[in-house]
């Protein structure tokens, strides 16, 4: 963890992680469940603000904010961020849909 720090006003910590990963970029599915293991809290409680891994390099440093309760995210945070998580899910929904006709 490079960076941890308490916001009361939003009920939420701020943090920077740095992952060491093996092989392929990991997904933001993949992040969230890993950065939620590794702070203790929901997955439905974290937003994922930047994702980000230089060319060639073995680490991703995460940017995401940690909610006490989701609807105090919800209230916070900007829409784009839980379309990001939910556009993959109706895309492979839809896609799973059509596999079946």
């Amino acid at each position: 963890m490079v960076k941890d720090v308490r916001n009361p006003l939003f009920k939420r910590r701020e943090v920077q992680v740095r992952m060491f990963i093996d092989g392929a970029t990991p997904t933001r599915k993949e992040v969230l469940s890993a950065l939620a293991s590794a702070l203790g809290v929901q997955e439905d409680r974290i937003a994922l603000k930047e994702v980000k891994q230089e060319y060639g390099e073995r680490v991703v440093t995460v940017f995401a904010n940690a909610y006490e309760d989701a609807d105090t995210m919800k209230r916070v945070e900007q829409e784009h961020y839980f379309k990001r998580l939910e556009g993959k899910k109706a895309a492979e929904n839809a896609q799973a849909g059509q596999g079946g006709a």
